[in-house]
């Protein structure tokens, strides 16, 4: 969002990843002002990455990683952010269950934004031990820049 006036954040901004199969990456994103930029302490901006799918023996498939973290950008001369602001990695999804089917796959990676996508969690080729969990997400970032994005809008 551009704005050439002030932008007031006094709710809830979300950009979040899906969950399930591989968790998806968290959104983007940014708010540009050529005066300033508030984001409320009871407001909230999130782009957090989505959570990885458990494992599930009667289908035949290991735990999914979880969805990086977005990123927040928020540009302007002034810019207050008492509010809270989220960019975390999603968590991947449980493994543990043991595959016995013979036609079976590997957990799925989540997908990258910010941060990184979680690896998928492997399971056993001879479907005789557990499936091994996935990795968790990597955060992504938020950025204040304290300047007038006017020039970049042109």
């Amino acid at each position: 969002i551009y704005c050439q006036n002030a932008i007031i954040n006094n709710g809830v901004i979300e950009a979040n990843g899906g969950s399930g199969g591989g968790g998806g990456g968290g959104g983007i994103v940014i708010l540009a002002s050529s005066t300033s930029i508030t984001n409320n302490a009871s407001s909230t901006i999130h782009a957090n990455g989505g959570v990885g799918g458990d494992a599930n023996a009667l289908l035949g498939k290991g735990a999914s990683g979880g969805g990086g973290g977005g990123i927040i950008v928020m540009v302007a001369p002034i810019v207050t952010n008492p509010g809270t602001t989220s960019v975390t990695g999603g968590a991947g999804g449980a493994g543990g269950a043991k595959i016995t089917i013979p036609l079976h796959s590997a957990g799925g990676g989540g997908g990258a934004s910010g941060g990184d996508g979680g690896f998928g969690g492997s399971i056993s080729a001879v479907n005789d031990v557990a499936s091994a969990p996935p990795l968790n997400a990597t955060d992504g970032y938020v950025l204040e820049i304290k300047a007038n994005p006017a020039h970049m809008m042109q």
